[in-house]
């Protein structure tokens, strides 16, 4: 995937797919730092891989394999990610970590 410029569309980043799936839903981090970007799986798009980059080191930061339809978000002022996985399960990551911080009820806590 290539990230351009849209003033003269030179190129800003090049970041390689962790699969050979197709992209039909990316989202910005609210501070632009991260690129999160969903593979949908073959068949009806209900199962994805979720990949967060680090656009500015070209480095991916959090992959996750199996999330549910187009479930995930930034949370608004920090690099934690939301995810639901086919389980039922929401889990919320750190992009710097690539670990979750909290899964399920936990997170309430």
């Amino acid at each position: 995937m290539e990230i351009r410029a849209v003033s003269d569309q030179s190129l800003i980043a090049r970041l390689p797919a962790s699969r050979n799936l197709p992209v039909y839903v990316a989202q910005w981090s609210p501070d632009g730092q991260f690129l999160a970007v969903k593979r949908d799986w073959p068949s009806d798009g209900s199962l994805s891989d979720l990949e967060v980059w680090k656009v500015s080191e070209q480095r991916r930061v959090l992959l996750v394999r199996g999330i549910k339809y187009d479930a995930f978000a930034f949370q608004t002022r920090s690099a934690r990610i939301l995810t639901a996985s086919s389980q039922a399960e929401a889990t919320v990551w750190e992009a710097f970590k690539a670990a979750p911080r909290c899964s399920d009820s936990n997170c309430m806590k």
